[in-house]
């Protein structure tokens, strides 16, 4: 069943895009991601803690605030436990804002470092990892999507009860046989199917594939989950 994640794909595309690909801790060189790998080396690390009894959380904050860009910042997993469970008295709110702002500042004056379209794959393994790691399922009220194949034919279902809303579909593994998948819809109506794609055409020699899939509902919550089809 898909997981609701806290921070949207959007945001957590944009803190990719403005970091230079290491970790915003001042010092640290560990790189984010490498485009060869099925993962991210980046966790998302909230500036003012995410709920009550979390490091540096600020009851004023609106639960919005707390999941809105300017108050993420991305960390190699090291670094995020050391502001947040081995030394967060260490690490003030305003000391986290100076490191990011540095760290965004640095990449400000470099070249872009990856394509949009591998933004959104970085983007959508990280929340991928932040769902699986236990976050809230999705409900029979919420949009809830499914892919599969039939046959040669390739579908994506919402069997909940609401519309699916900013639809991406990423392939965990891009360095395999090109994925061509057809027409995705940017919306899907609840209950509703859409034919996303023909298996040669789609996978070419691949005899299989894992695809991740997210989506967000009408409130703007985004959702994930990965699908194998064989």
């Amino acid at each position: 069943m898909a997981s609701r994640s806290p921070v949207s794909i959007t945001v957590i595309k944009v803190l990719f895009a403005a970091s230079p690909n290491v970790c915003s801790y001042t010092g640290c060189d560990e790189k984010l991601t490498d485009p060869a790998s099925k993962e991210v080396n980046a966790e998302i690390a909230h500036i003012c803690g995410e709920r009550p009894g979390a490091p540096r959380f600020d009851p004023a904050m609106s639960v919005d605030d707390r999941s809105a860009y300017e108050n993420l910042m991305l960390l190699c997993p090291k670094h995020h436990k050391l502001i947040d469970r081995l030394d967060p008295e260490g690490h003030p709110v305003e000391l986290l804002r100076e490191m990011k702002a540095k760290s965004e500042m640095h990449a400000s004056t470099s070249r872009p470092w990856a394509t949009d379209a591998a933004l959104i794959r970085f983007a959508v393994l990280l929340a991928s990892s932040v769902a699986a790691s236990g976050s809230t399922p999705a409900s029979e009220s919420t949009p809830r999507l499914q892919v599969w194949r039939s046959g040669k034919r390739m579908t994506m279902n919402n069997i909940g009860s609401a519309s699916a809303e900013s639809i991406l579909v990423v392939d965990d593994e891009p360095t395999e046989s090109p994925v061509l998948i057809g027409e995705v819809p940017d919306s899907l109506p609840a209950h509703a199917r859409f034919d996303i794609g023909h298996w040669a055409q789609t996978f070419g020699t691949r005899s299989s594939a894992k695809l991740t899939v997210t989506w967000d509902d009408v409130e703007g919550n985004s959702y994930v989950e990965t699908f194998p089809v064989n």
